[in-house]
């Protein structure tokens, strides 16, 4: 019989032919081991992904680098403004330039310091605190800088259309132009915008130099000058003290002093005469008056009365600013018996003086 051919079931599988048994097999046809997952583990600071806060340390640090930027910018334009007066309008500025350079020297280096530690930990975006901090001293330092250029503006136009004075203006309107720029490069330093790199290394150099330079000009110009008049300065606020003292000894004695060693001094009037700033003429002529009543301190009536005349030379180094502008004075009918030091010449100069012994002898 004959056999007839097996037909497949559509169940049975495939039987691997003599030529694919030799193929091999490709390896997603096996079941892929699955790895196991990760448990999810739960952040356990709950400031991650928010701003840290700044410590109470950094926030008197910020607040101390911006306070003492403020009062050194504030010495310094102190400063400038005391020299450029004093190289351009020749004005006098007593111990003030020098009590400006003390208090820049002193708060120059504080102000460096804190600002050094301070941007080590200054953050690139401030919040809370922080930002309180920088509004408060940024608005301040805005407020004086707009102020500096309203002045200069106000310069500006004043000298447009006024006449004269123009060289006091023009003083006015430097110095506040170097304010403002100051007290806005303080701004920029404590907004300190991400843009500009290393801005606070630079803000701090650049105020050491600038510091360096104007400590400078403030030496070679307001206190050598001042240190120069210093003797003009014992001279005008001591010399009528002396005249009181000879008037004294005059009326004490009836005569002058025969030199000034004769009388009892003390203080800046001392020094004034142990330095041979004061050169002492007696006698230079006398008048005896007789039968005359004189009326003395308001109170009391004298007969008779004597006038002692002498002179006190000394040697300026400056003229005064308003001398010679005078049209009159206090003593142009009579010599007085105190010394008017307000205005003098430079060079070598004699007050006219008389003491009064108004007591009857």
């Amino acid at each position: 019989m004959d056999h007839l051919p097996e037909v497949a079931s559509p169940d049975a599988p495939e039987q691997p032919t003599q030529s694919s048994q030799n193929q091999p097999v490709p390896a997603s046809v096996y079941p892929q081991p699955v790895a196991p997952a990760s448990p999810m583990v739960a952040p356990t600071d709950p400031l991650i992904g928010k701003h840290q806060p700044t410590s109470a340390g950094t926030l008197i640090l910020q607040w101390l680098t911006y306070a003492f930027w403020g009062w050194t910018v504030l010495a310094l334009s102190s400063l400038t403004v005391s020299i450029l007066t004093s190289f351009f309008l020749d004005t006098e500025t007593g111990e003030f330039t020098a009590y400006i350079i003390a208090a820049v020297l002193v708060l120059l280096p504080v102000a460096f310091v804190c600002d050094l530690f301070y941007s080590r930990k200054e953050p690139a975006k401030k919040t809370g605190p922080a930002l309180a901090i920088m509004v408060i001293h940024a608005v301040i330092f805005a407020f004086i800088a707009i102020g500096s250029l309203i002045t200069a503006v106000f310069m500006i136009v004043s000298m447009l259309i006024s006449t004269g004075g123009t060289e006091e203006k023009t003083v006015a309107l430097v110095s506040a132009l170097i304010v403002f720029i100051y007290y806005l490069l303080t701004f920029v330093r404590i907004l300190n915008p991400t843009k500009i790199k290393h801005l606070a290394k630079v803000f701090r150099i650049g105020m050491l130099g600038t510091v360096g330079i104007i400590i400078v000009l403030g030496i070679v110009g307001p206190v050598t000058k001042e240190r120069s008049l210093r003797d003009d300065r014992l001279i005008d606020n001591n010399l009528s003290s002396l005249a009181r003292v000879i008037k004294s000894y005059t009326e004490d004695n009836g005569k002058l002093p025969d030199s000034l060693s004769l009388l009892s001094l003390d203080g800046d009037v001392k020094t004034l005469v142990t330095n041979n700033l004061v050169e002492y003429k007696p006698n230079t002529s006398d008048a005896l008056f007789n039968g005359q009543t004189y009326t003395a301190y308001g109170t009391s009536t004298y007969s008779g009365s004597k006038e002692y005349y002498y002179e006190l030379c000394v040697t300026y180094r400056k003229e005064t600013t308003d001398y010679g502008n005078r049209y009159t004075t206090e003593y142009d009918d009579e010599t007085p018996t105190t010394p008017y030091t307000y205005e003098h010449p430079s060079g070598y100069y004699c007050y006219k003086l008389k003491a009064i012994d108004y007591r009857n002898r």
